[in-house]
């Protein structure tokens, strides 16, 4: 990229409020609040962090909750705060705080019991996977052989998201339910971390008809930086390629930043083939590589895009403003 794209990419990122919807939160390890200030130096302002989903029951994903909310209130040094509204977000971003929230990757830790959701969403985790990888009771996994869609409970759990003002989110989730959950939601859904089929074939990444089907919620979808969707190294070309399908497809003002960075690439490798299982073609490397973008490198991205043609306010919307808009409009 020229000189002119990078200052320009430097201005707009001091100017834009960041958010990067996916952080894989550990308590143990390194991906936890040790690693915020690069997202600090990379420019961004909200990260939503996922301690707990299908690997948890209820009880184990309510104490993950309160031992994440104790670990990030005594770091920083005043620096990160916890959530409740865009407005806190917004305060936050004008006190050059780093504002967070919660999400789960699958609904296991309800234990079929829906009025968690309310008790979860007031506990600050404001958007939630529906399935992970494999089919639940909720319907059908993206790494599973059959489309299945949503069950009943399934549908049951979407209807109380919206009432409770928890945001509905694809990632994972089989074609036919992700479709299910588009025509079924009354509020703006998200696919708050994926990469495109269109562009390399992956049984995580997503079809043209699903980034359709989120787009016509009003919702937007989060592109990641895990070089196994990406199809390769993951560098700021190649994540542009994927960003930029999306935005040819159904205009930039549905696309968003779900990096789902980790740190110990080998301790997450580690993990892959400890529970194959629950990774299918992982020995026939389907999961590689296991490398991610660094966080420090969404401003070669923001320079793509303006070389591309993108406009400021596109360029905004997609750093964080797009997934804001969905926020206002689902948050109660």
């Amino acid at each position: 990229m020229n000189a002119e794209f990078k200052g320009h990419a430097e201005k707009l990122l001091s100017e834009s409020l960041v958010c990067d919807l996916v952080f894989v939160y550990k308590l143990e390890g390194q991906n936890n609040e040790a690693i915020f200030p690069r997202w600090q130096r990379g420019g961004f302002n909200f990260i939503s962090m996922h301690p707990a989903g299908d690997r948890h029951t209820a009880s184990e994903a309510i104490h993950n909750l309160a031992r994440a909310r104790a670990n990030v209130e005594k770091a920083g040094n005043g620096e990160y705060v916890l959530i409740d509204s865009v407005g806190d977000i917004r305060r936050a971003y004008g006190e050059n705080k780093l504002a967070l929230s919660f999400h789960f990757e699958g609904l296991r830790p309800l234990d079929r019991n829906l009025d968690l959701i309310s008790a979860y969403y007031k506990l600050g985790v404001k958007f939630c996977h529906m399935v992970f990888n494999v089919s639940s009771d909720i319907g059908g996994g993206c790494t599973d052989d059959d489309d299945r869609g949503l069950t009943r409970f399934g549908t049951l759990a979407v209807r109380e998201m919206n009432r409770v003002g928890m945001i509905i989110d694809g990632s994972h989730a089989s074609n036919r339910s992700v479709l299910d959950m588009a025509a079924c939601t009354v509020d703006p859904m998200i696919i708050s971390h994926a990469a495109c089929s269109s562009v390399y074939a992956h049984m995580r990444n997503i079809s043209d008809e699903q980034i359709k089907a989120v787009a016509a919620t009003g919702g937007v979808i989060g592109v990641t930086c895990a070089g196994y969707y990406l199809g390769g190294a993951p560098t700021p070309e190649l994540y542009f390629r994927h960003l930029d399908h999306i935005v040819q497809s159904v205009g930039p003002q549905h696309v968003a930043i779900g990096l789902d960075y980790f740190d110990d690439t080998n301790a997450l490798e580690a993990f892959f083939a400890a529970n194959a299982k629950d990774w299918p073609g992982y020995h026939e490397g389907k999961w590689s590589p296991v490398e991610f973008m660094p966080p420090e490198k969404i401003g070669e991205v923001t320079e793509r895009m303006l070389a591309a043609g993108y406009d400021d306010a596109a360029v905004k919307g997609i750093l964080g403003e797009n997934f804001l808009r969905v926020c206002e409009r689902v948050w109660n």
